[in-house]
């Protein structure tokens, strides 16, 4: 009589080499693949940021539209003097101490825009409330060109070139407050605050005949780079694009930072692309010959 065969079963389990080798292969895929979800995320945002800014320009121009063919107000003549958009306008516009923010820029589009969301980039890093109003109030990372105030579009030599909306807060949001950036010199409240053409020889006398940037003290997110080494701008024929900021006067009208974007703190070199009198990519006889 033949004894039954008996068939063992082997138990197979990874090893620890196996493992360690698997946990490393995730690594390496994790390692690869972050950066790649990061930068579609940052895309995801530069993307969304372009429709901001183009629904912004849309608005101001439609605004124009309906003013005779008038920029608005980035400066307001208040208390015996032009009041400019540092200080900031704000929003949603109510009576205050100003009385007339609906005025400004800001405030006087939102028949058009219906929304102040548009005016937040969703990449900007750093929320300012120096008036400590609510963290619901809407904020605003954009600004408008100041060298456009009160101009009419026909004075626009290349609109193509001529910046209308940009992050001129660099990465930073306002809260509750809308800004311009550059602004024009205007200090004789008795005559209107007009960008005045570069005469030959010099910049002309009077108000508008020079223009001014706003770089914040030390107590702000100093930094030119919102959406990878570039940021997006609006220009006054309606179109919108991203552009590197790397010292190209063409394109980058901030030209004294440091290697890795930050503005030079807190009181030295803030510098931008400037033709003596107005800052390039902002004046609108476009002085400095962009495109050209």
């Amino acid at each position: 009589m033949s004894r039954p065969y008996i068939v063992q079963k082997s138990l197979r389990a990874f090893t620890l080499i196996e493992l360690l080798v698997v946990i490393a292969i995730i690594a390496i895929l994790a390692a690869i693949l972050f950066p790649v979800f990061a930068q579609a995320r940052e895309k995801a945002r530069q993307t969304s940021c372009l429709s901001n800014m183009k629904q912004s320009s849309l608005a101001i121009l439609q605004y124009n539209q309906d003013y005779d063919e008038t920029m608005p107000n980035a400066e307001l003549n208040l208390f015996g003097g032009w009041r400019d958009g540092f200080i900031g306008w704000q929003m949603p516009c109510a009576s205050n101490q100003k009385g007339t923010d609906c005025l400004a820029w800001g405030n006087s589009i939102q028949s058009y825009l219906k929304s102040y969301q548009v005016f937040r980039c969703p990449s900007s890093q750093f929320d300012w409330n120096p008036y400590g109003v609510s963290s619901s109030t809407p904020g605003s990372t954009y600004t408008f060109n100041g060298d456009l105030q009160n101009l009419p579009e026909s004075q626009i030599d290349q609109p193509s070139v001529t910046v209308l909306v940009w992050s001129g807060q660099m990465d930073n949001t306002w809260v509750g407050r809308t800004m311009t950036n550059p602004n024009l010199d205007c200090g004789d409240n008795s005559k209107p605050c007009v960008y005045q053409r570069q005469p030959p020889g010099g910049c002309a006398a009077g108000n508008g005949g020079t223009d001014y940037f706003v770089v914040y003290g030390g107590d702000l997110n100093f930094k030119k780079w919102i959406h990878g080494q570039g940021d997006n701008f609006a220009f006054t024929d309606g179109h919108v694009k991203w552009s590197p900021l790397h010292g190209d006067w063409q394109k980058d009208p901030w030209s004294v930072t440091q290697p890795n974007g930050d503005m030079y703190d807190p009181n030295s070199g803030y510098g931008w692309w400037y033709d003596g009198c107005h800052a390039c990519m902002f004046a609108p006889d476009n002085p400095c010959g962009i495109g050209n």
